[in-house]
């Protein structure tokens, strides 16, 4: 949950386990099945592989959503996205992967005291996403970004976030 305007909103995230990814996120103001939907629909145009299984918290909007937007004819099928739901923090599988991710934001929206727009929360929220993904390195993953642990090189200098805003302008233009 995040503040924009004075009022709480939620900040979906969906982030690959082996890779560290934060593949889609998405800002809301209520949890909802069709918001849930919304960041699935997300992650669906950028990855390129349907997931065996989602784990979510306790949330029961994920169950719908998940089962809309990864249908299968077949439950029973290989093909079929399970969906995981925790029972607690302390059994396998979990999903503190994903909440590491919402206490390095956390720390990072702390100090604006929130957004006063949704706009700006969503575009803050974007770029770090963009700065977690490829430019912030990650000692649970040998010291990596996790756009490295995923394959993707692009041969960033020593200032990773310059060079990448450089990148970046090259291929605008």
């Amino acid at each position: 949950m995040i503040k924009v305007k004075g009022k709480w909103e939620w900040n979906w995230n969906v982030l690959d386990e082996e890779t560290r990814f934060l593949i889609a996120n998405n800002l809301t103001g209520s949890r909802f099945i069709d918001d849930a939907r919304q960041v699935f629909k997300k992650a669906k145009q950028v990855a390129t592989v349907k997931p065996e299984f989602i784990v979510s918290d306790g949330l029961w909007s994920y169950e719908k959503s998940i089962a809309r937007e990864f249908p299968s004819n077949n439950p029973k099928s290989r093909n079929s996205t399970k969906h995981v739901r925790l029972e607690s923090f302390e059994k396998k599988p979990n999903n503190n992967i994903i909440e590491r991710y919402h206490n390095s934001f956390r720390e990072f929206d702390k100090v604006r005291r929130g957004f006063k727009s949704e706009n700006t929360a969503q575009g803050i929220s974007d770029g770090f996403r963009v700065y977690y993904n490829f430019v912030r390195k990650h000692k649970g993953i040998s010291n990596q970004t996790p756009a490295e642990k995923s394959g993707i090189s692009l041969n960033l200098d020593r200032n990773r976030w310059l060079s990448l805003l450089k990148q970046s302008m090259k291929s605008k233009v």
